[in-house]
């Protein structure tokens, strides 16, 4: 892992953000790259880059990536140890649950209490294979709790009732709803036999 030290990654352009409703209440977000930059030292860059063109000369803006071991709280197995470990609570399925704010909070510290005791065990009895800098543990907990927001978009069924709505609404949409006569009423076949 020495030879992360001046680590430049090129990043391809970002795909165009997805404007539908139901993408975005439901999106959790690239997890682990933010667990990278909060705990690995990943830190983005922009610069300019001049490109030849048939018509002269074009500058564009590249991001890139950059690896500061000074500010690694843990390795990058680490980090992917701790998006797994959280992402039963922040997945599509735990946002459109229907839960209590009691239900959310207890799972929330079953996990943490969970992450702090692994880390633990792993630092002071499996040889530190995440090169955690166990000072910082507090810091690596407070974060993650920071995502329980995620998680309250379920609280009372709110992003569920949210994506109901925003179905039924495209579907009245696409085919009105028209007024039914009288016969119509009668109901089903039977209804039509008698009529």
């Amino acid at each position: 892992m020495d030879n992360l030290d001046n680590v430049k990654i090129e990043l391809q352009k970002e795909n165009t953000a997805n404007t539908e409703f139901q993408k975005h209440i439901l999106d959790a977000g690239s997890f682990e790259e933010a667990l990278y930059l909060a705990f690995c030292g990943y830190r983005y860059t922009m610069h300019e880059v001049k490109i030849k063109t048939i018509d002269g000369e074009k500058v564009e803006i590249v991001k890139t990536l950059e690896v500061d071991r000074n500010a690694k709280i843990i390795n990058e197995a680490g980090a992917n140890y701790l998006a797994k470990a959280i992402n039963p609570l922040i997945s599509h399925l735990a946002t459109t649950s229907n839960l209590s704010e009691k239900q959310i909070l207890r799972e929330w510290k079953g996990k943490l209490t969970s992450i702090i005791f692994a880390l633990e065990d792993s630092y002071y009895f499996e040889g530190n294979p995440y090169e955690l800098k166990i000072e910082r543990l507090p810091d690596i907990i407070t974060t993650l709790a920071t995502a329980i927001s995620i998680t309250s978009k379920s609280k009372d069924g709110f992003t569920l009732k949210q994506l109901t709505e925003t179905i039924l609404t495209q579907i009245r949409g696409s085919y009105p709803i028209t007024p039914q006569r009288e016969e119509e009423k009668k109901g089903g076949l039977l209804g039509f036999l008698k009529g």
